[in-house]
């Protein structure tokens, strides 16, 4: 979407796409480790309370600010707080309000100047009401100006209204050209046929040439994510009340970035490509409104998922209206290509792109007096992979076990300094993507939609457990030398993997690795290190 954002996170969301975890940062601050007492704010008095706070955030998100100014205050107020017993970091839904009552726009929502120059018109007639803004690429309904934030000089009433859900309608080759934005609403969104949705929402069009958003079964960022940063930049929007709406594209777009969405009405489309086909259980939590088209609904439930809804296009806006974007504590991901890393809060560092490999991974969070604050982690085709965490997921006041492939990631498998190794609340793993650890930096992306307080970063996968063999034939049981450690097995896998990515563009390093693999004691990594370094000619 913009240079701002790191290279990784661009790739994934092809304009929101994830960095390369390069490592940690020098310096990092954790705040509020306890739950404490935090709630949202529920008068006017209790909000005045807060008003301290919410200046020194509006300051750190201002990008005109510099972000080490900013910083400074904003945490001098979390401490304050935390002597109070009041911790929002520890606390999502008033970290929430917090954000929509501190975030930056661009441009700022009380400038008349930028209204006129980019054809803001003010429309108040059957088909539409509010305002109008179009661009060669967007076209964008929104409410009246005076029910949107202002900037504020006035602390004392630094309360905002909204924020406003949005719906992101792709259109179809019925809607094409400089007016498909305004026809598009005209013929989904009219006030006779969802009267709610112009008064409730804020709607925005990509405008795709030729109607295509895709190539060669990839989103094109220019036509879709670039858009709907804009969007998110410039209006007060709800990030957790985006409802996705189209046909065959935007299951592509399902399939690529589903934790952007709570929900999508789907008009038209099939599970046609081997791609869409696989990618079905990245977007099962999402919950689906199909209209009209009961051979994509029955294909989408045959495919697994299962809060389909059937309906009409007048009731989509009552189904709609319940929909909450929430993070599944179980799902399966499916990756068959790079714009297919980022599941929902795990990112997929290193996977394995040899032909044939099956790369997929099913995840559990439980809470169980066998398996306490426990994030379970099945992965095939994976060599490193990050977690990103925060209170809705887990009990950050606890010990947080990761165990993936049947192996508890331990402090030294994670490789990190003795002062980085428990994982804790931080204040920038959740605004400030520093020193490149955190897939999304959310003060300069303006993507306020990621708040994770904690981290487990680039942790080596070891192999499945049906793999690593019982000795009683092969791998690690004939070798005569001492047992691989659970860090020697994941050490393996991942210098493995790395040998793989590299056999064509630098083959020697490639041997390199392959040879350090077959130096540890024996492991599952082993045979096939050993074929490769073959085929090498090492």
């Amino acid at each position: 979407m913009t240079q701002a954002l790191p290279r990784r996170f661009r790739s994934c969301l092809l304009a929101l796409a994830v960095a390369a975890v390069l490592g940690v940062p020098a310096t990092r601050t954790a705040v509020a480790e306890d739950p404490g007492a935090t709630t949202l704010p529920t008068d006017a008095k209790e909000r005045k309370g807060f008003k301290d706070l919410v200046s020194a955030a509006r300051t750190y998100f201002d990008l005109l600010e510099d972000a080490w100014v900013g910083r400074k205050p904003f945490l001098a107020e979390l401490e304050d707080l935390a002597k109070k017993k009041h911790y929002p970091l520890a606390d999502p839904p008033f970290l929430r309000w917090l954000v929509d009552q501190s975030r930056s726009f661009e441009p700022q929502m009380d400038d008349s100047k930028w209204y006129k120059a980019n054809d803001l018109a003010y429309t108040d007639h059957n088909k539409f009401h509010g305002f109008e803004l179009k661009s060669r690429d967007l076209w964008v309904h929104v409410r009246p100006a005076d029910t949107y934030p202002k900037k504020n000089r006035e602390l004392e009433s630094y309360e905002r209204p909204g924020p406003w859900p949005l719906v992101f309608s792709m259109h179809g080759k019925d809607h094409a050209g400089d007016g498909a934005g305004k026809e598009l609403v005209a013929a989904r969104w009219s006030k006779d046929l969802t009267p709610d949705i112009q008064k409730d929402w804020i709607i925005a069009v990509p405008i795709a040439a030729a109607a295509a958003y895709s190539d060669n079964g990839r989103i094109r960022m220019e036509r879709v994510h670039t858009p709907l940063r804009r969007v998110y930049e410039s209006y007060h929007i709800d990030f957790d009340r985006i409802i996705l709406d189209g046909g065959q594209d935007a299951l592509l777009l399902l399939a690529t970035s589903p934790w952007l969405f709570a929900g999508a009405v789907l008009r038209e489309g099939a599970l046609d490509t081997p791609k869409l086909q696989a990618s079905v259980p990245n977007f099962c939590p999402v919950p689906l409104y199909v209209v009209d088209q009961p051979d994509l609904a029955k294909a989408l439930r045959d495919a697994g998922h299962e809060n389909v809804t059937e309906g009409k296009a007048g009731d989509a806006p009552a189904w709609m209206a319940q929909q909450r974007r929430r993070d599944p504590k179980s799902f399966d991901w499916v990756t068959r290509e790079s714009d297919q890393v980022l599941a929902w809060y795990i990112n997929l560092d290193q996977p394995l792109w040899d032909e044939g490999v099956k790369r997929h991974i099913h995840v559990d969070i439980v809470d169980t007096a066998e398996e306490p604050n426990t994030v379970k982690i099945t992965a095939e085709g994976m060599a490193e992979l990050s977690v990103y965490l925060n209170d809705s997921l887990v009990n950050l006041d606890r010990p947080v076990r990761i165990v993936i492939n049947g192996v508890t990631v331990k402090d030294e498998s994670l490789q990190l300094e003795e002062r980085m190794s428990k994982v804790k609340r931080d204040f920038d793993a959740i605004f400030q993507a520093r020193g490149g650890f955190n897939p999304i930096d959310v003060r300069k992306s303006r993507y306020y939609g990621w708040l994770r307080s904690a981290f487990f970063v680039r942790i080596p996968v070891p192999a499945p457990a049906e793999e690593a063999g019982d000795g009683s034939s092969g791998g690690a049981g004939d070798s005569a030398g001492p047992a691989a450690s659970e860090k020697q097995v994941a050490d393996a896998a991942r210098l493995l993997g790395k040998a793989k990515d590299m056999k064509d563009s630098n083959p020697d390093r490639a041997k390199d690795l392959l040879k350090k693999v077959l130096e540890m004691p024996e492991t599952p990594s082993h045979d096939e290190a050993r074929k490769l370094l073959e085929e090498l000619g090492g």
